[in-house]
């Protein structure tokens, strides 16, 4: 999660969206709903 924030800030938004969908499955996967909330934040920058 926190390398595809890195990569959002950082312009580079094809690498933040494959870091992100992969940490949202992840997140998913264990019920971390907190998480999956600030990934959804992030996307919608996209």
């Amino acid at each position: 999660m926190f390398l595809g924030e890195f990569y959002l800030d950082g312009g580079e938004k094809e690498k933040a969206l494959e870091n992100l969908k992969e940490a949202e499955g992840l997140f998913q996967e264990m019920g971390m709903d907190y998480w999956l909330g600030r990934i959804r934040e992030m996307l919608a920058k996209l």
